[in-house]
């Protein structure tokens, strides 16, 4: 008895906790489907900020790179050739010698006249350098042993001395002498010369009793003079002849008309020393710059002859023929090479007859090959074909267009020619997907309050550089994806561009706008929003509700954003809004 008693209350406590467990499951589901509800009749907006930016519209085609010129060389004279200097395929510099009808006396009497003319340059440089007005200081320092004269040519007194005068930069003098007893290095000692004037001198060197001794001069004593030498106090222990030391000649040529310096003096670097006559020195260079002149026609005219046997290169260029032999007898008019110039490089690009109205002379160009990757080049059309070539009923037109630095671009190479039609720089932009065309004009959804425009920014970085890399992702539909899809949802994530979380509570106004250039991405807004606005459409992605409903299907989230690119549909990019 008390055992069934038992069993009927277990019985009674289990279903009591399975009504709870099966209301509580229902109160659940209420909650959810009311969730769900209230977030499946929120708009499922993309967002976009008006930003700075260019927008750029052109023509592209393709072309291949060629020579802007070709140049033939015709030989001007008859001969044999002696040497060919370079073969097809070469890069030759304008005056480069392609070939050579070698002429011995021609060159030797060439070469005896460079010499000549470079004997004759130096004696000119030498008569300009004696047109210099004055003799100036070579150093610092104390005139020494001034020899010189006014009216005196200072040639005499070099060629009488060996210098006009000299520089002490130190102010010291010093003798070598046989000494009665051996001194010590650095030992002091006094020197007297003639006059008996006392200086004091310090031994420098020392061999035996033989010594090199530095004195100290105030401008008394001169290069020569002979003095006796003496230790303290005043034992004369030897004698000798004193000389400058380091001492720097002062040389030069012309007639002296002033002297600007007594011996003794201190003078500085470059100070005027003496004024010179400079008449002869004038007539001198004058009779030698005709020399060098005459020099100079000498060779010219010996060089016009030696153009009848060196074959220049009027141009710089590759050689693509080379038709010499050495050994080979030329006749005069015979083809003998051919150049293409590699500097000056240009493309020619088929434009179509529905574009070709937009395409002017002088038009800038920005130019891409495939085997110089990352790199853009820019150019300049040049000529615009007057008749088309036609196919099938559709004419296009050849246009050229030149390299402006064609750097490391070969002939030959394929490249993408864009030419920039139309340009707007730094102007308020929007993607074009962002826009709604209607009879009258555009108008967008202005987005006039409840955004999260740090979120939305966010959202737009990384839709946009999906877009960019064409991406999407495909999640797998099990239900635990779903589930954690779902509860993204409900937290406040983003289950397709735009997302219900990011577009609950946004206010949006229709706001008319006038627009000027538009290319495939972009289009440029010139009235009705300003830089900073947000701007929504309404996209159709897939719904909490779709969710829940896809069984065993699969979710795919899409990087590309709204508009006729999303999905990974290709996207080129002219223009880009400034961030």
């Amino acid at each position: 008895m008390k055992k069934r008693r038992v069993v009927k209350i277990i019985r009674n406590v289990i279903v009591v906790l399975v009504l709870a467990a099966v209301a509580f499951g229902i109160y659940l589901y209420v909650q959810q489907q009311n969730a769900l509800k209230a977030l499946s009749e929120v708009p499922n907006y993309s967002f976009r900020q008006v930003a700075k930016g260019n927008v750029d519209i052109g023509v592209t085609a393709k072309g291949v790179v060629s020579s802007h010129s070709s140049t033939t060389v015709v030989l001007g004279w008859a001969g044999t050739v002696k040497n060919v200097n370079f073969e097809a395929g070469d890069i030759v510099e304008e005056g480069d010698v392609l070939a050579v009808i070698e002429d011995d006396d021609l060159k030797s009497n060439i070469q005896a006249a460079n010499n000549t003319l470079r004997q004759q340059e130096i004696t000119l440089q030498k008569q300009l350098d004696a047109l210099e007005k004055t003799v100036d200081a070579p150093a610092t320092g104390r005139i020494k042993e001034l020899k010189a004269q006014v009216g005196e040519d200072i040639s005499s007194a070099v060629g009488a001395y060996g210098q006009v005068c000299w520089i002490s930069p130190d102010g010291m003098m010093e003798l070598t002498a046989d000494l009665d007893i051996a001194l010590q290095l650095h030992d002091k000692v006094e020197v007297s010369d003639k006059r008996n004037i006392v200086y004091s001198g310090r031994v420098t060197a020392v061999t035996g009793t033989k010594a090199t001794i530095e004195i100290y001069d105030d401008a008394r004593l001169s290069d020569g003079d002979h003095v006796t030498v003496l230790t303290y106090p005043s034992q004369i222990i030897g004698e000798g002849d004193v000389t400058i030391k380091n001492g720097i000649k002062v040389t030069g040529s012309g007639k002296i008309t002033d002297i600007h310096v007594q011996e003794g003096d201190l003078v500085e670097r470059g100070q005027v020393l003496f004024t010179l006559d400079t008449k002869d020195a004038k007539l001198s260079y004058e009779s030698q710059t005709i020399s060098v002149a005459d020099a100079q026609r000498k060779i010219a005219d010996l060089r016009k002859d030696q153009g009848k046997s060196e074959l220049l290169s009027p141009v710089r260029g590759v050689l693509t023929e080379m038709n010499l032999l050495e050994g080979q007898n030329a006749n005069s008019g015979q083809t003998v090479a051919k150049l293409q110039d590699v500097d000056n490089l240009e493309t020619v690009i088929n434009v179509d007859e529905l574009d070709i109205a937009k395409v002017k002379v002088g038009q800038k160009v920005d130019i891409t090959l495939e085997a110089l990757e990352d790199k853009t080049y820019t150019g300049t059309v040049t000529k615009i074909a007057v008749i088309g070539v036609n196919s099938n009923n559709f004419a296009t037109y050849p246009v050229t267009i030149a390299f402006d630095d064609p750097g490391d671009v070969k002939i030959g190479m394929s490249c993408e020619a864009t030419i920039n039609i139309e340009s707007a720089k730094n102007v308020n932009v929007l993607p074009v997907e962002m826009l709604q065309r209607g009879r009258d004009g555009y108008s967008v959804l202005l987005v006039v309050g409840g955004l999260d425009t740090g979120a939305a920014h966010d959202k737009e970085v990384e839709e946009t550089a999906a877009t960019a890399t064409n991406g999407s992702r495909t999640g797998g539909g099990n239900m635990m994806q779903r589930a954690q899809m779902m509860q993204s949802a409900m937290m406040g994530g983003n289950t397709s561009s735009g997302g219900n979380a990011l577009s609950m509570g946004v206010q949006t106004e229709l706001r008319e706008v006038q627009v000027g250039l538009i290319n495939e991405d972009y289009a440029q807004i010139l009235s009705g929003l300003e830089e900073g606005d947000w701007v929504a459409t309404e996209t159709k992605g897939s719904s909490i509700m779709d969710m829940m409903m896809m069984g065993g299907g699969n979710v795919t989230v899409v990087e590309g954003g709204p508009g006729p690119n999303a999905g990974g549909g290709e996207r080129s990019f002219q223009a880009a809004p400034d961030r």
